[in-house]
């Protein structure tokens, strides 16, 4: 079963064996949902999740005190498939969009989705260019015009986003 990333253990808190989490995901209150996490290549069972200004904090099952905790320090911590939420229509999971050939509104392949980086606005959709450049076209509405799964990302392109000669007929 495929793991996915969902954030970042920082830091030990108090004496009593639990530990700072910086969240991956949009939703920080995600952790309160979760029975267990995986890292080093494990299941751990979560027994109380409570939040800090962004952070969650985390007291796992087995861990009880700092010095266990201190040496989770930079562990990433991982969620299964079966844990994946529900998405609101129109959101999409990073994961099913990175591969997807991106096409301009005129229906012009220039490029495939590499990656999405979220950005202090808005994500930034990062293009590897059929010349193998990058691009990076914020996430708004302005621009992301459509997205089918499986298939592609559609543009609207602004003079200047990317240079006409990288646009292939599809």
């Amino acid at each position: 079963m495929e793991k996915i990333l969902i954030g970042k253990i920082t830091s030990a808190v108090g004496i009593k064996g639990e530990v700072k989490v910086y969240s991956y995901s949009d939703y920080k209150e995600r952790f309160g949902e979760l029975k267990y996490l995986y890292f080093d290549d494990a299941k751990h069972s979560i027994k109380a999740v409570r939040y800090q200004k962004d952070m969650a904090v985390i007291l796992f099952e087995g861990v009880t005190d700092r010095d266990m905790a201190e040496a989770l320090r930079d562990k990433d911590v991982f969620i299964d498939e079966t844990q994946l939420r529900v998405l609101d229509e129109g959101t999409y999971y990073i994961r099913d969009l990175i591969g997807l050939d991106a096409i301009s509104t005129e229906g012009d392949c220039f490029g495939k989705v590499k990656n999405i980086t979220q950005g202090a606005a808005q994500d930034i959709y990062e293009i590897e260019l059929c010349n193998g450049k990058m691009a990076y076209i914020p996430g708004v509405k302005a621009f992301v015009k459509e997205v089918k799964l499986g298939e592609y990302v559609k543009f609207q392109l602004i003079p200047g986003m990317i240079d006409e000669e990288y646009l292939e007929d599809k």
